[in-house]
């Protein structure tokens, strides 16, 4: 894919370097998973915590399905383009599509990644002992 930022010849988004967008999503989203997200639901449920850990866990894994159908969207795509180009599909050639098309399938992993992991430390944390507790966080 084209890797160049804003077309430009002279910085290129090295390939290793997408995860970050995981990582910034995640990130922003518990900020506003905790200051947006929860209030709501408190309100909606009556939930002092908004939703349960488990349906935390159920959306991050929801959403963990809607990433890998995003994935594979932008791969036919990705594979369509080539093929239009007459392009190759096992070399290091160059696809004229952007990385940047990686951007949507890495935030929405990001943002399963915090549901997720916030109802698996709230279950861990609750369904343990309470002399289990410390090591139940620090195995997850």
């Amino acid at each position: 894919m084209d890797r160049r930022l804003f077309h430009s010849h002279s910085f290129q988004i090295p390939p290793a370097s997408m995860s970050i967008f995981s990582i910034l999503t995640v990130l922003i989203g518990l900020v506003l998973y905790d200051r947006l997200f929860v209030p709501c639901a408190r309100q909606f449920t009556g939930n002092p915590v908004g939703i349960t850990c488990l349906q935390r866990m159920g959306i991050g894994f929801m959403l963990y399905i809607v990433a890998t159908t995003v994935s594979a969207l932008i791969k036919m795509k990705r594979k369509a383009v080539a093929a239009e180009h007459n392009l190759p599909d096992q070399t290091n050639t160059v696809i004229p599509i952007s990385v940047f098309w990686l951007l949507s399938q890495h935030c929405i992993y990001g943002i399963a990644d915090v549901f997720r992991s916030v109802g698996h430390m709230e279950f861990l944390y609750d369904q343990s002992p309470e002399s289990m507790r410390s090591s139940a966080a620090a195995l997850y």
